[in-house]
């Protein structure tokens, strides 16, 4: 079956998820980012959480929307007192009309598995961001792992102001007196503008990428240590030229010689239909500059026979003390995907 992989997003939509961070927010004594420890006000905090929101729409109002049962996702909160275990699946089960299929039970500090029930993780990541990773603590082969892109307008927290907001006696009250400007040749200054709603109905979207189980992925990623740096596939681009030519050398030779490390440090495989037809004529640490020896596709892009390309590489620096697993978003492939298979299994469970 063929699904609509990508959703837009309402204010509705988010409305249930926005009540929940409140109320984390209003209940915990501390808001603090785990990479920094900076506190966090509201704002700050309300946008770390809001890549929770995928874990209901995608399955709810994508993959399970014409179901005669919903997935039932995590609203609890934990306390910060007593530790629990961090092993909460997203899926807690499912609602079907005849009660509560459980996926999972919390038992004093941590969750159990039911009786061979899916374990779901839905990791979301950014439109502009181009890895995607999973913890080694946290990858496991049977597990589920959705992954979905989001798009959220940058001001998509306009659409929870209340009216009086953008009511034009506030823009009058921060109108500047024009005489402090005596020059403004350079138009560097200007007043502030009116402020327009966010139209509710589009407030940004949700893309399904791909589902993986977990042996699939540790397969297909590539393992990184803690605080280890990893290069990547960023763009490519056709040019007229070679910009200092300085190797000679096909794509799989050159593999084969050196491995799968840029600059004494990992990069993940660049993937292509044709290694044998692809000549690398120049490395740096932001740039490879290669010739195609025939039409192929690098990833999921077309390269066309005598023509240069330049393949700008970007270096993902970490800071993470955790050993993880990364892959690029362009190795997401049909024949990876789990989708069908995950449906067919919550739909055997929920009718069982």
């Amino acid at each position: 079956m063929n699904y609509n992989r990508e959703i837009t997003i309402t204010r509705d939509d988010l409305l249930p998820l926005m009540y929940f961070i409140v109320s984390i927010y209003q209940q915990g004594k501390t808001h603090r980012q785990g990479i920094s420890a900076k506190s966090d006000l509201i704002g700050g905090y309300i946008d770390r959480w809001i890549n929770k929101l995928p874990e209901n729409i995608i399955f709810n109002k994508i993959l399970c929307a014409d179901k005669n049962y919903k997935v039932i996702n995590d609203y609890f909160i934990y306390g910060t007192e007593l530790k629990s275990d961090k092993n909460a699946p997203d899926i807690l089960g499912l609602k079907t009309k005849n009660g509560i299929i459980k996926f999972a039970e919390f038992e004093d500090n941590t969750w159990n598995n039911c009786g061979g029930m899916p374990h779901i993780e839905v990791k979301t990541s950014k439109t502009n961001q181009k890895l995607v990773a999973v913890r080694e603590t946290q990858l496991y082969d049977s597990n589920y792992y959705v992954f979905v892109e989001s798009n959220f307008a940058n001001d998509y927290l306009l659409s929870f102001f209340v009216e009086d907001y953008f009511n034009d006696e506030v823009l009058k009250s921060i109108n500047m007196d024009t005489s402090f400007i005596k020059s403004n040749r350079n138009k560097i200054i200007s007043q502030p503008i009116r402020i327009k709603p966010l139209d509710n109905e589009n407030i940004g979207s949700l893309k399904l990428l791909t589902i993986m189980n977990g042996l699939e992925f540790r397969e297909n990623a590539t393992k990184v240590n803690a605080k280890e740096n990893i290069y990547y596939f960023n763009n490519i681009e056709e040019v007229d030229k070679v910009y200092r030519e300085n190797k000679d050398i096909i794509l799989r030779d050159y593999i084969n010689s050196y491995g799968h490390v840029h600059f004494g440090k990992k990069i993940i495989p660049i993937e292509t239909d044709k290694f044998d037809k692809i000549k690398i004529k120049s490395i740096f640490k932001s740039s490879i500059y290669i010739e195609a020896l025939d039409n192929c596709c690098i990833y999921n892009e077309d390269i066309y026979k005598g023509k240069i390309y330049k393949i700008g590489i970007g270096e993902f620096e970490r800071n993470s003390n955790n050993i993880e697993y990364i892959m690029l978003k362009k190795q997401f492939s049909k024949g990876l995907d789990k989708t069908q298979e995950l449906i067919e299994l919550l739909d055997t469970i929920a009718n069982k």
